[in-house]
C-alpha cells in the first residue's frame, strides 16, 4: 500500500488515514513525503509556513510508532521529489489510500501506472468525516 502527502503538522485528518491503512493490515507500507524543493516549486500558498521536511518527516514516523506495532510488517518512507514518487515504478503495490480531497491525485497515480504498465492500485478512500473501518 502507498500513501503520500506533505504531512504538515499532522492532524485528525492524517490520522483518518494512518488509521485507514492500519485497518487494512497491509504487509508493506510505502510512505511519500512531499520534499521542500517540490512545495516551493509548486508554489504552494504559505510555503514559508510550512514546516522543513525533516520536521515532518519525523512527525510522521512518529505517529505512525503509535500504529505501526499492531499493524504493519514494513514501513519505507521517502522524500516526493515529483508528484508521483515511488507509486508509479513500483510494481509489487497493490492499493493505495487517500483522501476524498485527494482522490484526484489516486485517480492520476492509477493512470500513470497504466501508461507504464503496471497493475492499477486499489484505491480506498477516508472523508474529513469518515472514521476509518
Amino acid at each position: 500500500m502507498v500513501i503520500g502527502g506533505s504531512f504538515d503538522r499532522l492532524h485528525a485528518g492524517h490520522r483518518r488515514l494512518l488509521k485507514l491503512v492500519c485497518a487494512l493490515r497491509p504487509l508493506r507500507l510505502v510512505v511519500g513525503v512531499t520534499g521542500d524543493a517540490m512545495l516551493r516549486a509548486a508554489g504552494k500558498p504559505g510555503f514559508k509556513l510550512v514546516q522543513p521536511f525533516p520536521a515532518r518527516r519525523d512527525a510522521l514516523i512518529r505517529a505512525l510508532g503509535e500504529y505501526a506495532p499492531a499493524c504493519l510488517t514494513v514501513v519505507e518512507v521517502h522524500e516526493l521529489l515529483d508528484p508521483f514518487g515511488p507509486s508509479v515504478v513500483d510494481s509489487e503495490l497493490t492499493a493505495i489510500a487517500a483522501s476524498t480531497e485527494t482522490e484526484a491525485g489516486a485517480v492520476a497515480v492509477n493512470a500513470r501506472r497504466s501508461q507504464a504498465g503496471l497493475r492499477k492500485l486499489d484505491v480506498f478512500l477516508v472523508g474529513r468525516h469518515m472514521n476509518a473501518v
